[in-house]
């Protein structure tokens, strides 16, 4: 979030700050640093959770008192809201991973049948042929397609690999 600051205006994060300043001295809440990002925070209104607890706070004429202070700055602003959005966003990657791994199982099952059904074609006409040489051209065509497949697939996924993606082999 601190990228997120530093990319406001000067007029509109000073407006802001005039705010989060104001609000700390109508609720008597001590203007240390953290109180202060806290309260930028409510006057930016984002986290939506903290302007509502806030509120909450505020309608039910609670005092903002050191312990009530820490517990917003560690719930909203500090590691613990830190913390919960990296495993958020670690759960979008992995989703996306698994997204990836899903599209790969399904080519490689497709392709797999695909074999399968040219394998069989052979099999069939080997019954039926005197000669075998269209066979054994077949067999090799298929054999060519075959090792190809995963090696273009597969080309694909390691350099692309992270972060995922939604292409398929």
């Amino acid at each position: 979030m601190a990228d997120a600051f530093d990319e406001l205006d000067f007029e509109y994060a000073t407006g802001v700050a005039e705010k989060a300043m104001l609000a700390i001295a109508e609720q008597r809440v001590p203007p240390t640093p953290n109180n202060f990002h806290v309260w930028f925070k409510y006057a930016l209104g984002a986290p939506p959770e903290l302007k509502r607890t806030i509120n909450i706070l505020i309608a039910g004429k609670r005092k903002f008192d050191a312990a009530t202070n820490r517990d917003l700055f560690k719930n909203y602003v500090g590691s613990k809201a830190t913390d919960d959005a990296v495993a958020h966003h670690v759960s979008q990657q992995l989703h996306g991973v698994m997204e990836s791994a899903r599209n790969f199982l399904s080519t490689a099952i497709s392709d797999n049948r695909s074999q399968m059904e040219s394998l069989d074609e052979v099999q069939s006409e080997c019954q039926v042929a005197a000669d075998p040489r269209p066979i054994i051209e077949k067999l090799l065509k298929e054999l060519s397609q075959a090792t190809s497949r995963p090696t273009s697939c597969a080309r694909r996924r390691t350099s692309a690999w992270w972060p995922p993606t939604s292409r398929r082999c």
